[in-house]
């Protein structure tokens, strides 16, 4: 396959050129979807015949064109979502030296994302790999062979799509040359707001037909995946709000208490709010911090005991590990 796609990519850098289009049309056309950025050809539209001044004003041009400016961190138009995912490939471009060189890296991150997104078709499916033990995925996987419930089983395979995901967000696979990873996290932050939206969708329709995956009902682990879709769709304020205030009216053990602190806090943070549970932890500039600070820090621990969670010292120390400022 790798010796197929290198001929292929030789024919396409000795056909004939063609104009490379105004930042404007390569944005309409993406936005319509006529043209995928992530398969398009800058070889043969002779990209490197600009200058690195010229390239960077054409990516910069077109990166204003792919997406509206509401639809940058919320929303879930279609067009916005393909201009997101625009984003890396017109970046990989600008920043390649030459033809061959972007033809390398672009044909590394096609093989990753397909080899990530075969691997998460496969879990959703029901199937163990060496890697899923320490997933995020592994607890939805485990709970499928818990439940008939057609609902409960569709939220945990996108669970498990989205941890799958989701945690090949912060570290590029090793495999690919320094070009492609250093676009990895643009490419794979286009393709997890696509899944969100999609999330998103689908938890809406069924919260339309039932008030929530309650634990007594559909178990434990499909109210945590029903959460998780909540908790990532960002890009729908309005229904996280939603969510939040219908997950407030459960009754006691229909919900984990502590997924609701966590929303909680989602939703303030969301709204430029203070924080209720100190859970929403970020880097910013450097450093973590707890996103617009917390309300009375010295009832903090109190209400975090209230909801199953621990101490915020101890909280601040496991994030602290885990996040790279």
């Amino acid at each position: 396959m790798r010796i197929l796609l290198g001929f292929m990519f030789a024919a396409l850098l000795c056909s004939p050129a063609a104009a490379q289009p105004e930042p404007a049309t390569f944005a309409t056309a993406v936005r319509d979807g006529s043209l995928d950025a992530s398969t398009y050809n800058f070889a043969d539209a002779d990209f490197w015949a600009r200058t690195s001044t010229e390239r960077t004003a054409w990516r910069e041009a077109a990166a204003t064109a792919l997406i509206t400016p509401e639809g940058l961190n919320t929303g879930c138009e279609v067009a916005d979502l393909r201009g997101i995912s625009a984003f890396g490939w017109v970046r990989l471009a600008e920043l390649a030296p030459n033809a061959n060189a972007w033809a390398n890296a672009a044909e590394h991150l096609r093989h990753q994302l397909a080899a990530l997104d075969a691997l998460a078709e496969r879990r959703a499916a029901g199937r163990r790999d060496a890697g899923i033990r320490s997933s995020g995925a592994a607890r939805y996987r485990d709970a499928l062979e818990d439940t008939d419930d057609a609902s409960a089983r569709e939220a945990l395979r996108r669970a498990i799509r989205d941890q799958t995901w989701r945690e090949q967000y912060a570290v590029a696979p090793t495999s690919l040359p320094p070009l492609a990873a250093a676009q990895w996290p643009t490419v794979i932050g286009g393709a997890l707001a696509t899944l969100d939206c999609d999330n998103t969708n689908w938890l809406r329709t069924q919260l339309s037909e039932i008030n929530w995956f309650e634990r007594t009902r559909y178990g434990p682990r499909a109210d945590q995946a029903a959460w998780l879709i909540a908790q990532h769709a960002d890009r729908s304020p309005d229904f996280q709000r939603a969510v939040l205030t219908r997950l407030e009216g459960l009754p006691p053990g229909a919900t984990n208490p502590a997924n609701f602190a966590f929303l909680w806090d989602r939703v303030a943070v969301s709204e430029g709010q203070l924080q209720r549970y100190g859970t929403q932890i970020h880097c910013k500039d450097g450093a973590p911090v707890a996103l617009n600070g917390v309300e009375d820090e010295t009832g903090i621990d109190e209400r975090r005991a209230a909801v199953g969670l621990g101490s915020w010292d101890s909280y601040w120390t496991q994030m602290r590990g885990s996040l790279r400022c």
